[in-house]
């Protein structure tokens, strides 16, 4: 009877384990590799994180400031850049890596499709310019430019309600 007990025991937990799991209650990891800040972060959050930064650009065509701090990750130096809208949400996610050649923008690119596709499985969208994942917590891109010398590789998290394959091109 014990061993029975032990048994519905260990059931009712993996059972539990798993509903806590599918709704997001264990949900703990970051929204990106690259900040602990997400979607419902605001400028204030990033000041307290980041501090104060001289890089700001006003996306008039798409109502957000962009925030741009240097930033490395694995060792190779880039930029990440927060986009906030008019509420001071941060609305958009993205590190910005400019390499000199243009093998290691396919090369970055490769190995960040390659860890985006093992965890999230294949690409919801993809054309020559980059591919989209589209997931519950967050929409995201790898968008590679390589034109003349300026070599540009750029990973985006941005919300699941931005469903548009218009802007994979950017």
């Amino acid at each position: 009877m014990k061993q029975k007990t032990s048994f519905l025991s260990v059931c009712l937990l993996l059972f539990v384990m798993l509903v806590c799991n599918s709704c997001g209650i264990f949900e703990g990891k970051p929204l990106t590799p690259f900040t602990e800040l997400d979607f419902d972060s605001t400028v204030g959050d990033m000041l307290e994180a980041y501090g104060e930064t001289n890089e700001i650009n006003i996306n008039e065509e798409e109502g957000l400031t962009e925030y741009f701090y240097p930033y490395e990750h694995e060792g190779r130096t880039g930029q990440l850049r927060f986009s906030v809208n008019s509420e001071d949400k941060i609305e958009r996610i993205s590190w910005i890596y400019q390499p000199s050649a243009a093998e290691e923008v396919v090369a970055c690119a490769e190995e960040w499709g390659t860890l985006f596709t093992d965890t999230y499985g294949e690409p919801d969208f993809e054309n020559p310019a980059g591919k989209v994942w589209y997931t519950p917590r967050a929409n995201i891109g790898i968008f590679r430019v390589s034109i003349l010398s300026n070599n540009i590789v750029r990973i985006m998290f941005y919300p699941p309600a931005e469903q548009e394959t218009s802007n994979v091109t950017q």
